[in-house]
Parts: C-alpha cells; structure tokens; sequence
C-alpha cells in the first residue's frame, strides 16, 4: 500500500485522489477493514495474499501507464472468495464472488478463466449459461454451443468466430479487417475506427466525441465540464486517466 501510494504523485492524474501519501495510505487500509467485513458478512475469505499480489501487479505492472507491461501469465486469486468449485452455481457480491480463488462467476458459473476449453467442449449450457472460455484459437460458437476452430481468410463465418485481423463481412466471409477511409460498419484494422462508416484515425485530445464519433487509441470521451449530466456538445476527448490514479479514485 505505501509503495503504491508513494508512486501515485508522479503519476499524471487529472485529479489527485489524495492529499498527501498518509491520507492515501489511511484510505487503501479502510478499504481493507470493509472488504474483511463484507466477507465475514457473507461467509467468504478475506485472502490478505490476494490483495497484496493485486497491489503489487497495480504498481509493478502498470506503474503510471494505462496498460499492462508486466507479466501476461494468466491466473486469478481473488481477494475475496468462496470454495465452490468449477460448474458450481455461484453468487456474485460486487466485483467477487463464492467461487474459489483461482475461479470466476462467469453466467452465474464458476469457471476457470484461465484453463482453455478444448476443441468441440460445451462452452454454453442451457439459458445461455457461460460454461467456460475456450482455448486459444478456438471461439465460442453460440450456434452450437461448442467451442469451434477461428476461421481463415475465406472460411464461412456467422458474425463472429475469425481469427485476429479477420472479420465477418456481409458475405458471411473471413475477410481482412477495413484499412483506412475503407468502408465499415464497427470494425476497423490496428488502431483506426469507424467513425460515419468509414475507418479513419479517431478523433485527438481535446476533439469533440459526440454519439457515433470513437477517439484516437489512449483517448476517451468525457465530458468537458465533469457534470452529472453532459449536453451533446460538451464530449471531448481526454487522455485515459493512469490505472493508479483510477485505481486509487474509485471506491469498492
């Protein structure tokens, strides 16, 4: 907590969350004493080595950027859980749930986000239950219900389910995604977006965003003047605020 609260400053948040490195500190220990409450409240684990590897990963692996550059070694230890094992029904309580560490309450399912589902495995049940994420190549077929190879270049396709750089066009065809000032309908190559349907750069910091117009990769739309309620023209584009900083602004 102190090495996270000491890196905040430097960072470059738009607002800082706090006063000085105490008052952060003070805030980031409450907030602990209200996660050991709610668990104990609702019969699950506070797990105090969760919480520490996830400020950990928070300040090792983001530090004062938007995206992560430390390790992509997928796993979960969630710092409140349950002990209900795969397949089990489970219940969510804010961002946790009553599913085991290492697992997720995906469709009301505990699943192992990190365990690929094989080729041809169910990955949805009955109701649209999540059942599980498929491997790597593979996507959910939700015709199906089973987990399918991508599709290549000029493999048959049903809006979804071709591989990265692919999409499904109108002709129901693995196709390369639009590249610039080609026409779209939502998806665009690399970075660009569709903006009036057709894949342009989107729109930089401090350029209007209204319904229908994507910012430039870092950016995101906000409103000018920060109140509840925004007039359509107020939108702008603004740099995303360092994890940190939201991290640290947002209550849990």
């Amino acid at each position: 907590m102190q090495e996270l609260c000491d890196l905040a400053p430097s960072c470059q948040c738009s607002v800082q969350p706090f006063a000085t490195v105490d008052a952060c500190v003070t805030d980031l220990n409450t907030r602990t004493e209200a996660l050991k409450s709610m668990a104990a409240a609702n019969g699950l684990t506070f797990n105090q080595s969760c919480l520490d590897r996830q400020l950990r990963e928070l300040h090792d692996g983001y530090g004062c950027s938007t995206e992560y550059t430390g390790e992509q070694a997928c796993s979960v230890c969630a710092p409140v859980h349950g002990d209900l094992p795969v397949g089990a029904t489970c219940r969510e309580f804010g961002d946790y749930s009553d599913c085991a560490a290492d697992l997720d309450c995906w469709g009301n399912r505990c699943i192992n986000y990190c365990e690929g589902l094989a080729e041809g495995a169910l990955c949805v049940g009955e109701n649209f239950a999540i059942l599980g994420v498929c491997g790597e190549g593979l996507y959910c077929n939700f015709n199906t219900s089973l987990c399918e190879p991508e599709g290549a270049l000029g493999d048959d396709c049903q809006d979804f389910g071709c591989k990265n750089g692919l999409f499904c066009d109108e002709f129901g065809k693995c196709a390369p995604e639009p590249a610039a000032n080609e026409p779209c309908q939502v998806i665009c190559a690399g970075d660009l977006v569709c903006n009036d349907n057709i894949c342009v750069d989107g729109a930089g910091e401090g350029q209007p965003c209204p319904e229908g117009i994507d910012c430039a990769a870092g950016l995101e739309c906000v409103c000018a003047t920060g109140a509840p309620e925004c007039q359509v023209d107020e939108f702008v584009c603004a740099a995303i605020e360092p994890a940190v900083c939201e991290y640290l602004a947002t209550t849990p």
